[in-house]
């Protein structure tokens, strides 16, 4: 099953600040070489899973590329060959307002979410509603 889910996220600056701190974290990390991880949720996984579940299967690997104004992180199990979760980022100057930035085909953009955040307002608890989802 394939979802298709949109998060136009609009930030409290410009996206000429926003590029600034992102080349400042991207240095960050990458002298900390963070684009290749792996996330280990045996510890998160309930019991019962973890009694008949390998090991390796509880094992999630992350791939990131950045190429501001792209990026791309890519999350897989190596366990599970068909299962992974793409998060393709696009950073527009727009708060939000351009339709198809992914370049998606009608039907595909007839079953995407589009869900707006903006972190900058007090007028709406976006981590209630989050966690509520859940």
């Amino acid at each position: 099953m394939i979802q298709i889910k949109e998060f136009r996220i609009v930030m409290p600056l410009s996206l000429e600040e926003y590029q600034v701190a992102q080349m400042y974290m991207v240095m960050k990390m990458q002298q900390q070489s963070t684009t290749n991880s792996f996330y280990h949720l045996q510890s998160k996984a309930p019991s019962w899973l973890t009694t008949f579940a390998p090991a390796d299967a509880l094992v999630m690997q992350e791939e990131a590329w950045n190429a501001c104004p792209k990026c791309r992180s890519v999350v897989k199990s190596p366990y599970f060959s068909k299962l992974f979760m793409s998060i393709d980022t696009i950073h527009k100057a727009d708060n939000g307002y351009s339709e198809n930035v992914h370049g998606l085909s009608e039907d595909q953009l007839a079953v995407r979410q589009v869900e707006v955040i903006d972190i900058a307002s007090s007028a709406t608890d976006y981590w209630s509603y989050i966690v509520g989802q859940c």
